[in-house]
């Protein structure tokens, strides 16, 4: 496939979408997603506002959603978050999704008409996304997609370089958290893989000495730039 993007990134933004329950109500943790802008004037979005889904679900189904991915404010809204970095829907270049649950799968593919770039996953979805990966693809110059199936049946993590920050490595729900080491991944789709791709993942970090971003780490959230700022 050829590179979709033109410039290598620039700036990287996190986004607050709201409060996410994790696995066996274990935790909650923070629902990100994250807009990265290129030196050709491109705009990412990674993940979007899974908060929204509750609102097209069916009467019976909305407290059920809500109760999820609760506590969620107008403030957690994706167009309110873009709207912190100045920008809208209309904005995005490319959608980017990093696994394919059905909430993400929905959302991502209301908010906006850019084309969507995603995993190949195992079952058919209610939308086709543009654009399908099963391996390891370069999106852009200093940007990779990394396929690495485990915690679901298709899920992305990222590796890019920024100006300033340097390397970075966004693993997304492939390593939400670090304690999924010791519970040996039990809630993944498939154990094994998803802890092989990780310590890849892992290895990859300490090879490019690059800041590791866990999908779902309350710890690594309190210290992280949220939006307005940007990572440069």
């Amino acid at each position: 496939m050829q590179p979709l993007l033109k410039g290598m990134p620039a700036r990287m933004a996190v986004l607050n979408l709201g409060m996410l329950q994790g696995h066996e109500h274990l935790y909650y943790a923070v629902k990100r997603g994250y807009v990265v802008q290129t030196t050709a004037g491109e705009t990412i979005l990674i993940d979007g506002d899974l908060s929204s889904e509750a609102e097209r679900d069916p009467p019976e189904d909305r407290q059920r959603s809500l109760q999820k991915y609760r506590p969620t404010t107008p403030e957690n809204m994706l167009r309110t978050q873009l709207k912190l970095l100045g920008l809208g829907l209309d904005d995005i270049d490319l959608i980017i999704q990093s696994h394919t649950p059905r909430g993400n799968a929905a959302s991502m593919n209301s908010v906006s008409d850019a084309p969507i770039l995603m995993a190949q996953p195992s079952v058919e979805l209610p939308h086709t996304p543009h654009i399908l990966v099963n391996q390891d693809t370069t999106i852009g110059p200093s940007f990779e997609a990394l396929f690495v199936p485990g915690r679901t049946s298709a899920q992305l993590a990222f590796g890019l370089y920024l100006p300033l920050t340097g390397a970075v490595v966004m693993a997304c729900a492939a390593i939400g958290r670090p304690e999924e080491f010791d519970t040996g991944f039990a809630c993944a789709w498939n154990a094994r893989l998803a802890k092989d791709h990780a310590k890849r993942l892992i290895g990859r970090a300490l090879r490019d000495r690059a800041t590791l971003i866990y999908g779902h780490c309350p710890q690594q959230w309190s210290d992280m730039r949220k939006a307005p700022e940007w990572y440069t």
